[in-house]
């Protein structure tokens, strides 16, 4: 955002991060409105505010690119999340290596949901806030991949109360 712009609206997303009982946001707008760079912003607030909440990732789909392909997603968030949670990163390590076959790609997206994005998974979970920034949803592969990925979002945060999700797309 422009120095001194949407103040009130990042102070609020800050403040959601830290305390809402609520775990995922939507900010959403026709093309144009700011969405993005409310997202960056809101990634550089975070930064700033590591004492409190971990930013894992902030990824940025954008249509005709490869952040728009629907095998890198999932897997670029569990890469994140378990450079910032060890337990997270110690149990996608011995699902590994009981089942090789997750490795490769091809694996279909609601596969990777219930496989690699499964609350049993982050056991021993700090306190401390972790968000997940996913800018322009609706750039990212089908409507209904899209549905999934928010259900799946929405589920995980209600099991795992430190994430916060924050995604923005158009309506």
């Amino acid at each position: 955002c422009m120095k001194g712009t949407r103040q009130e609206l990042l102070q609020d997303l800050c403040e959601w991060g830290l305390n809402s009982k609520n775990t995922l946001a939507w900010i959403y707008g026709i093309a144009g409105t700011g969405k993005s760079a409310v997202a960056v912003t809101l990634a550089e607030r975070f930064r700033s505010m590591q004492h409190q909440i971990t930013l894992a990732l902030t990824f940025h789909c954008v249509k005709g690119q490869e952040t728009s392909n629907l095998s890198l997603l999932v897997p670029t968030i569990c890469f994140q999340l378990a450079n910032v949670c060890p337990g997270y990163k110690k149990a996608l390590i011995n699902l590994f290596n009981k089942d090789q076959s997750l490795i490769g790609s091809g694996i279909p997206l609601r596969e990777q949901f219930k496989l690699l994005l499964n609350a049993s998974l982050f056991q021993g979970l700090r306190k401390k806030k972790i968000a997940i920034i996913i800018d322009g949803l609706d750039e990212w592969g089908t409507e209904s991949d899209q549905k999934a990925l928010v259900r799946r979002m929405a589920s995980l945060t209600c099991q795992v109360q430190q994430l916060r999700i924050i995604i923005t797309s158009r309506p």
